[in-house]
């Protein structure tokens, strides 16, 4: 009993697993909502508000450009025909990188890691979105339970 009481008083002085608890929480949650999509998520690919054609494409370009040593330039290929101007968006982003760098260091490069880790990093969104949420709303609160409300609302309204 003593051993549960200690464990029991570091989780609550300690933020850090009171975070990963948050977190595994938000992500049975997630998995609760999306388990009609697990047992096609090598297969399928797609998750509410991603764009995922556009992001497999983007993978895929990515990984040709490097594995064929050219010039990484996506204004000229994606403003190719026309001349479209599309130096003010961004190119790349810490999202697509790190897909590219597990597929090309880990799980190897083909369409069937490409979907999973695409609707992977797609449905780990949701539980990292309620964390920031709970976090914001714990920092101007202090209250545990209305941050819990307002995780769960930020991160799941989609």
């Amino acid at each position: 009993m003593k051993i549960y009481r200690t464990i029991l008083n570091l989780w609550k002085e300690s933020l850090f697993w009171q975070i990963i608890t948050l977190f595994l929480l938000f992500t049975l949650i997630t998995l609760f909502i999306f388990n009609h999509r697990l047992p096609n998520i090598l297969t399928q690919y797609g998750m509410p508000d991603i764009d995922t054609d556009g992001g497999l494409w983007y993978q895929w370009y990515l990984h040709y450009i490097k594995t064929h040593q050219l010039v990484y330039d996506i204004a000229n290929v994606a403003g190719y025909p026309l001349g479209y101007d599309i130096s003010a968006s961004p190119a790349s982003n810490l999202v697509f990188s790190v897909q590219l760098f597990i597929m090309e260091h880990i799980s190897g490069f083909s369409l069937k890691n490409l979907i999973f880790i695409t609707n992977l990093s797609s449905l780990i969104t949701y539980p990292l979105s309620a964390i920031g949420g709970y976090l914001l709303c714990y920092y101007f609160t202090r209250d545990k339970y209305s941050s819990f409300i307002a995780g769960l609302i930020f991160g799941f309204s989609f």
